[in-house]
């Protein structure tokens, strides 16, 4: 993580003239492109994504790489940190007695461009330096999910408040912690303890956690689910329901009769099946055989 004073330290580190970087910093609005990207074909669960055009995505990347870095946070931190993902983050919990996993509440569009710059100026930045981070990194005052600094400024926002604090308390009772981005993960003995102290965190940065269905208490005898990924069977699996799913895609293109709508659904089942061979290779085989032998 690299902190600056000046703002012709931060041009000079990202090899882009200050004039130019002020200039798209006073129009964030102008520089996405948003669109709906869905759970499922039904389109009822959806989130919307804001994607930065070719220029902005470009300097966001910079910053990523060559101001942020991914050092600041510590093991718990699974996402958006080099060499992790969602297989790793359930690695860890891996043959936990009860699991807990607890997701914020509308992370995204929770996290305000005054959390963004408050974060900022914590780690150090000077003033200007930490205004000028986030107008590049923030839309309409909010993080917007889709660009490539949202992830890493997630990180930043929670690894003093809620990560550290969490995780030197999990340690003292051989508690496991995690956090993917806005997915966080409690397992061992008896995580329950802890929901209300990672609450009570959240909330120094403007966050809740979901109660209800979306605050989930999984002992072993039940399934156990992080990250998207099963671990009741001492490895991650994808879910059955997964599975089944891209079995019912590769019987739906006997339906679709234009080629190029019939070829970018099996692009979509391709990628999907590429994600089960990351854990269940002879899943993935017989995924792809059908596949191959589908009608063209």
């Amino acid at each position: 993580m690299k902190v600056m004073q000046s703002e012709r330290e931060l041009a000079w580190t990202l090899g882009i003239p200050i004039e130019r970087l002020r200039k798209m910093a006073d129009t964030p609005a102008a520089n996405y492109h948003e669109f709906m990207r869905y759970k499922d074909a039904s389109k009822t669960q959806g989130r919307m994504i804001r994607n930065p055009k070719d220029e902005l995505k470009t300097i966001q990347r910079l910053i990523k790489n060559r101001i942020f870095g991914d050092d600041a946070f510590g093991p718990e931190v699974q996402g958006g940190v080099s060499g992790r993902s969602p297989k790793s983050n359930a690695i860890k919990h891996i043959s936990a007695r009860v699991l807990v996993t607890v997701d914020v509440k509308k992370f995204y569009d929770s996290v305000s461009h005054r959390v963004v710059f408050r974060t900022l100026r914590e780690f150090g930045y000077g003033t200007n330096v930490a205004r000028l981070l986030t107008k590049l990194t923030t839309r309409n005052g909010l993080l917007p999910q889709g660009a490539p600094t949202s992830g890493v400024i997630a990180n930043l926002v929670l690894t003093r408040p809620v990560d550290v604090p969490t995780r030197e308390q999990a340690e003292t009772t051989n508690t496991m912690f995690t956090r993917f981005v806005d997915d966080i993960a409690l397992s061992g003995k008896n995580p329950t303890a802890y929901i209300g102290d990672v609450a009570r965190r959240l909330t120094s940065r403007g966050l809740s956690i979901h109660r209800g269905e979306k605050l989930r208490i999984s002992p072993r005898s039940l399934p156990q689910k992080i990250t998207g990924l099963n671990i009741n069977s001492g490895r991650p699996t994808v879910p059955r329901q997964y599975r089944d799913g891209v079995r019912s895609a590769i019987h739906g293109l006997a339906v679709i009769s234009i080629p190029d709508d019939r070829a970018k659904a099996v692009r979509k089942i391709e990628g999907r099946i590429a994600y089960i061979r990351q854990f269940q290779p002879g899943a993935a085989r017989r995924l792809a055989e059908q596949l191959a032998r589908a009608p063209r």
